[in-house]
């Protein structure tokens, strides 16, 4: 994840995909209830979604969203939330978009996470 981390912040996104997909390919061979793992495919949705592959950027924030849910952690389930949100709006999905919206809004509401 580190190294994908470099890549991203020089402008590689190819290269920091690339690297954040083994990062979670390692992670969830190895300790797949690391929480570094929602981190990871978190990171990999961003970066599909800045190339704009925004179908392979969905599939891995419903990963992160997924992965945060089960952890129960609510910072992440409402940034997992906002990134799906984000990249089904690009994608030109705007019904799934806003809906995803009122879904965090509602939680950040009931949570008091704000």
């Amino acid at each position: 994840n580190n190294i994908g981390v470099t890549y991203y912040l020089n402008g590689d996104y190819e290269g920091a995909v690339k690297y954040f997909i083994s990062a979670c390919e390692g992670y969830e061979r190895s300790n797949p209830d690391d929480l570094n793992l929602g981190l990871t495919y978190a990171n990999v949705a961003t970066t599909f979604g800045d190339l704009k592959k925004y179908k392979e950027a969905i599939v891995y924030a419903k990963k992160a969203l997924k992965f945060s849910q089960q952890t129960r952690d609510s910072y992440s389930i409402l940034s997992a939330f906002h990134t799906l949100r984000d990249l089904q709006i690009s994608n030109g999905d705007t019904t799934s978009g806003l809906a995803n919206l009122d879904t965090a809004r509602t939680l950040a509401t009931d949570s008091k996470v704000h």
